[in-house]
């Protein structure tokens, strides 16, 4: 591996964490130019990201499981919540209350369509692409 000896990192966990934005970044570009075939292969930035982090957390040593958890809930639902929930409630106040989203939005659930089929697949316009915010609670669990 390429590790800089005096500060630790790893070059190539950086240079793969550069290629997963840009992936991601021309992901959105395809879908907005309507260009599936791009946006699916483009798409492959987030399995990228999905494969760094299961990498380094299987590296790293957690002493406190409980304090762990806690800390990455709150780095992860905190900014979460503050944006959903000003952009839920134009959205709300604009296209009428659907208390199925808000519930799904509420306890960060918009992702669970993609573990459990049988759910069928819905969504607020402007938050859907933050699905995988509940894939990285149930990874951390």
């Amino acid at each position: 591996m390429n590790v800089n000896q005096n500060t630790g990192r790893n070059y190539c966990i950086s240079i793969l964490r550069v290629l997963g934005m840009l992936f991601i970044i021309l992901c959105h570009i395809a879908s907005w130019l309507d260009i599936a075939f791009l946006e699916q292969f483009f798409n492959y930035g987030v399995y990228i990201f999905l494969f760094i982090s299961g990498f380094l957390y299987a590296n790293k040593e957690i002493n406190s499981p409980s304090k762990w958890f806690l800390t990455r809930v709150k780095k992860l639902l905190i900014p979460f919540y503050l944006f959903v929930i000003p952009v839920s409630i134009v959205y709300f106040k604009i296209n009428g209350f659907d208390g199925l989203e808000a519930i799904k939005y509420l306890f960060c659930l918009q992702g669970i369509n993609f573990i459990t089929p049988f759910i069928p697949f819905s969504e607020i316009k402007p938050l859907g692409n933050l699905w995988f915010v509940t894939i990285i609670l149930i990874c951390y669990l």
